[in-house]
């Protein structure tokens, strides 16, 4: 599986600073409900993302060459949940943050032609009927297992968001200020199983909490989307290192 170019189909604001940007991909296959892609943006005055060329059809490889171009030249990539898939198509939600990041300044101004490369979908089958614990940027994740969930078993989600616009209408999701400090205060039944993303360190607090409250480690399910202070580049080669080592990458 190598990264490849696809076409902007479709731009839609869904929140004053969330905007949906519709990918035509052919033959997209999402193996969970909260797989995930690299994306790939141009640099200013490209039309599309140069790619590093493929040294062998392993991706741990490509990502070692991407990783090798220099400063000036390699695409700025960051990691996006896929918040839905039709024949051809996949959607991706977009935070606009309005700090000049590579992804958010492309979405900002992404129009109907504009080229981007993904990579991907990939995700990790884990259990997601208990809870459901993220922030904005696990949003269309938690929306994801939400809608694929049968109706008698739907999941309890609690996402740190405290911009009431930013709140989209899923009755199954309560919004807090402070995720783990609500998770101080939840009920949690004996079998519970929880789902955990978002930032890293957010997502570290929630899993130690979690086990201190007697919840089992294997019943949890964590993924850690970003790191503050950390460019994905920066994360991505501290897991090449510890793939490296015979360890498992914190993050992808």
């Amino acid at each position: 599986m190598l990264p490849q170019l696809v076409r902007v189909s479709k731009v839609e604001r869904i929140t004053p600073r969330t905007v949906r940007i519709t990918l035509a991909a052919a033959d997209i296959v999402c193996p969970t409900p909260d797989s995930y892609v690299k994306l790939f943006f141009p640099l200013a005055g490209e039309d599309a993302p140069r790619l590093a060329p493929p040294v062998t059809a392993d991706v741990v490889s490509w990502y070692q060459s991407y990783l090798s171009m220099p400063d000036g030249a390699r695409p700025p990539m960051r990691t996006y949940t896929v918040r839905a898939t039709r024949p051809s198509e996949m959607d991706i939600d977009f935070v606009l943050h309005g700090d000049g990041g590579p992804a958010s300044s492309w979405a900002a101004s992404a129009k109907l032609g504009d080229n981007i490369a993904f990579l991907g979908p990939t995700g990790v089958p884990s259990a997601v009927d208990g809870i459901l614990i993220g922030d904005h940027t696990s949003l269309p994740a938690i929306c994801s297992i939400i809608e694929s969930a049968p109706a008698t078993a739907v999941p309890r989600a609690y996402v740190e968001l405290s911009d009431p616009a930013e709140r989209q209408d899923f009755p199954a999701i309560t919004w807090v200020d402070d995720v783990v400090e609500a998770l101080r205060h939840l009920q949690l039944d004996d079998d519970v199983r929880v789902w955990v993303a978002g930032e890293s360190g957010m997502v570290r607090a929630a899993r130690r909490l979690l086990i201190e409250r007697g919840v089992s480690k294997r019943a949890i399910a964590f993924h850690g989307y970003w790191r503050k202070g950390m460019s994905e580049e920066d994360v991505g080669r501290e897991g090449l290192r510890r793939i490296a080592a015979g360890l498992e990458p914190e993050s992808w």
